[in-house]
C-alpha cells in the first residue's frame, strides 16, 4: 500500500512538472522571419515560392566575415569558383559559375547591371567594391536571361549596398587589421589595413546615406617566388539620397566612387618588376518607384565611367562608358499570379590607347 502511494505521487510530481514546462514554453512565443529574395523575380518573393536555386548571403553572414573582401565573400559559396581570390590582394579575377566564366555572369549593384566595356569579357572587376558597403548579395545560379539578357547565361549576382538607417543619425566607424602572409612565412606583420566611416539616417520623408572606405594590404607578392611584395590600395565612396513623396511614389538618387591602385610582376617571366595597374569608377543613377492597386512601376537608370591604366612594359590605357535604362513594370492578377512586362537598353562605350613600337607617347 505504501509502494503505491509513493508511486502515485511521484507520478503526480511528474506530471506536474510537464505542466509547468508545457506553461513556460507556451510563454515564449518563436517567430520565424520569412526570407525574400529579389533577383528572381525583380521583386520580393518568399524564397520558398522561387523556382530558381539562390543563395543569400545576408547582413548577419558579412558581419561575420569582416577583413573579407567581396570576391572572396562570394566565392565562399557552393558551386561558384573565383579565380585569384588566394593570391594577393591585387590579382586579377575571373568567375565561373555552373561551367560558365566571366561573360556569362552577370553582376548588378542594386538591381542596375554593371559591366566594364574596355574588359575583353565586358564583366566587371569586383576589386572595386569595398566589402563594407554592402547590404546583402543573392546569387542565382543557372540560365536568367528571360529577365536579365544574354549575359546572365548561368549566373546573377546581385549586390545590395546598405540603406539608410531609421534614426535621424547613425553613426558607423569600423577597423579591421590582419597579417597577409603566405603559409611558409613565419614573420607575422600587420600587412592588411581597412577601415570604414558610415553616416546615415532618416529625417520625415527624407532619407541619405554618405560612406568612405579605405584598403591597404601588402605582405605578398604577385608571382610565386617573388622576393618583393605587390601592394594594394583603394578608395571607395558612396552617397545614397531618397525621398518619399508619397505611399505610392518614392525617388532614390546615388553617386559614388571606386578606384585601386595595384602593384604587380611580370608574369611570362616569372620575375619581379614595378608594373602598376590603376582603375578608377564613378557611377550615378536614379531609381523611381511608382505603386498602384495592381503592380507597381520601377526604373533603374545609370551611369558609369571606368577608366583604367596600366603602366608596364606594355603600357595601355583604357576608358569605358556605360549607361543602363531598366524599366519594368509588374502587374498582379492574383496573389498568386502576375506578370513582369518591361524594356532594357544599354549604351557601351570604349576607347584604348597603347604606345607604338618606336613611339613614346600614347
Amino acid at each position: 500500500m505504501n509502494k503505491t502511494k509513493v508511486f502515485c505521487s511521484i507520478l503526480s510530481l511528474g506530471m506536474l512538472s510537464v505542466g509547468f514546462a508545457q506553461k513556460e514554453q507556451d510563454s515564449v512565443k518563436v517567430e520565424q522571419l520569412e526570407e525574400v529574395v529579389v533577383t528572381d523575380s525583380k521583386f520580393q518573393l518568399k524564397r520558398e515560392n522561387s523556382g530558381k536555386v539562390i543563395t543569400k548571403i545576408t547582413s548577419e553572414d558579412l558581419e561575420k566575415l569582416q577583413g573579407q573582401s567581396i570576391a572572396e565573400i562570394i566565392g565562399r559559396t557552393v558551386g561558384v569558383e573565383i579565380n585569384g581570390v588566394r593570391s594577393n590582394a591585387g590579382q586579377n579575377l575571373s568567375y565561373f559559375i555552373r561551367g560558365g566564366r566571366n561573360r556569362q555572369v552577370l553582376i548588378l549593384i542594386d538591381g542596375v547591371q554593371v559591366t566594364d566595356p574596355s574588359q575583353i569579357a565586358n564583366d566587371y572587376d569586383l576589386r572595386l567594391l569595398n566589402a563594407d558597403q554592402v547590404e546583402s548579395i543573392e546569387i542565382l545560379k543557372g540560365a536568367s536571361s528571360t529577365l536579365y539578357g544574354t549575359g546572365a547565361a548561368t549566373a546573377v549576382i546581385n549586390i545590395k549596398l546598405k540603406e539608410a538607417s531609421k534614426k535621424a543619425i547613425n553613426l558607423s566607424l569600423r577597423s579591421t587589421l590582419g597579417t597577409n602572409q603566405s603559409s611558409d612565412e613565419n614573420n607575422y606583420a600587420i600587412e592588411d589595413f581597412r577601415n570604414s566611416v558610415s553616416v546615415n539616417g532618416q529625417l520625415g520623408k527624407f532619407n541619405y546615406l554618405a560612406s568612405f572606405g579605405h584598403q591597404f594590404t601588402d605582405g605578398l607578392s604577385a608571382i610565386e617566388g617573388g622576393t618583393e611584395s605587390d601592394a594594394f590600395n583603394s578608395h571607395n565612396g558612396n552617397v545614397k539620397l531618397g525621398y518619399k513623396f508619397s505611399n505610392a511614389f518614392k525617388l532614390t538618387t546615388y553617386a559614388s566612387f571606386d578606384n585601386y591602385k595595384a602593384d604587380f610582376d611580370d608574369s611570362f617571366g616569372l620575375t619581379d618588376a614595378d608594373n602598376i595597374s590603376i582603375s578608377k569608377q564613378y557611377r550615378v543613377g536614379a531609381s523611381p518607384e511608382f505603386k498602384y492597386k495592381q503592380g507597381s512601376i520601377t526604373v533603374n537608370a545609370a551611369y558609369n565611367d571606368v577608366e583604367r591604366e596600366i603602366e608596364s612594359g606594355f603600357p595601355s590605357q583604357f576608358n569605358a562608358q556605360s549607361i543602363v535604362v531598366d524599366a519594368f513594370n509588374r502587374y498582379n492578377f492574383s496573389d498568386t499570379f502576375y506578370t513582369v512586362l518591361g524594356i532594357n537598353y544599354q549604351d557601351n562605350q570604349m576607347e584604348s590607347f597603347a604606345i607604338p613600337f618606336g613611339e613614346t607617347d600614347f
